[in-house]
């Protein structure tokens, strides 16, 4: 995200620098270092028609884990400055559109947000760039990876209000970019599979989504979630198993069955081709604790009596 000389960059800038001064000195001199997430912070890019900032509000680091590190909290915004000088804030956070107070988080070992470089692009053809801006909260877990709850939102600017933009405001974004290379940034998101699942045994709780839906932009401003564009964007591939076996290897394997389960309703709502996907996602879950235990298989089941989210 490039910061181009602006008043209203700069202001930004100034209000995260005297936030991070605001914390004891022994944090305070090396605050990016120890939390990268406050490297997005600050930062500031041209609408066209105005400018987008990311802006740290206030931040403290008083509260400390039993072996002695300090946990980061704080507030964050997202500004918006129109060329009068007029400024409309809103503050994003992970788990929906708009926080109502703490969207700033960062424990050792444990939750951390995380802030994905924005994109603009005006969509409308009004002068005023939409933003993009994508919101993780990650732990670790037990395979040696992350998870975690993230929420991506493609923002404007209406009446004076940063406010989601119309035609995605009910879609969590989790990408922003041209796919099909006609100039316009597509959108991918997991629409509404997404789920906090149980983990192995009901143990090591982790965040399941299903496969990535392509909503192709349109030269009106909208997007289509049904299009040839959409359809061919449909991404149901899992990542690939690299590992020995454990933790890691049934995580994959359970991503995989819950990506094959979606994409079977959404592409054949009638369900004939579900119930081979979900004979084989049971050897998935872990011995000794197959009948006895909340599994990750459940939410595939759930999942696969919704009516589809869309239809192709």
């Amino acid at each position: 995200m490039v910061a181009p000389p602006s008043a209203a960059c700069e202001a930004s800038r100034q209000a995260t620098e005297r936030a991070l001064a605001a914390l004891p000195a022994r944090l305070s001199r090396g605050a990016r270092a120890r939390w990268p997430v406050l490297d997005a912070l600050g930062a500031c890019v041209s609408a066209g028609r105005g400018w987008w900032s990311l802006r740290l509000e206030r931040a403290t680091a008083d509260r400390e884990e039993p072996r002695g590190e300090p946990v980061l909290e704080g507030v964050w915004a997202l500004v918006y400055e129109d060329p009068s000088g007029a400024v409309a804030i809103t503050h994003p956070w992970s788990e929906g559109p708009e926080a109502s107070g703490t969207n700033l988080l960062c424990a050792p070992e444990d939750t951390c947000t995380r802030i994905l470089a924005p994109t603009v692009f005006d969509h409308d053809g009004d002068g005023v760039a939409e933003l993009a801006l994508v919101v993780r909260a990650e732990r670790p877990w037990v395979d040696g990876g992350l998870t975690g709850t993230s929420y991506g939102v493609l923002w404007t600017v209406r009446e004076g209000r940063v406010v989601p933009y119309g035609p995605t405001r009910a879609v969590p974004v989790l990408e922003h970019r041209d796919i099909d290379g006609d100039g316009r940034p597509d959108l991918y998101t997991h629409g509404p599979y997404v789920a906090e699942a149980p983990g192995p045994c009901g143990r090591n709780g982790w965040v399941l989504t299903g496969p990535r839906f392509l909503l192709h932009a349109r030269p009106d401003g909208g997007f289509s979630a049904t299009d040839a564009a959409a359809r061919r964007g449909l991404d149901c591939e899992a990542p690939e198993d690299t590992s020995n076996g454990g933790a890691q290897a049934y995580r994959l394997g359970v991503l995989r069955a819950a990506r094959e389960v979606v994409c079977a309703r959404v592409r054949d709502p009638r369900g004939v081709a579900l119930p081979r996907a979900l004979e084989e996602a049971p050897a998935l879950h872990p011995r000794g604790c197959r009948n006895s235990a909340p599994g990750d298989l459940d939410v595939l089941r759930e999942w696969a009596c919704w009516a589809p989210w869309v239809v192709y």
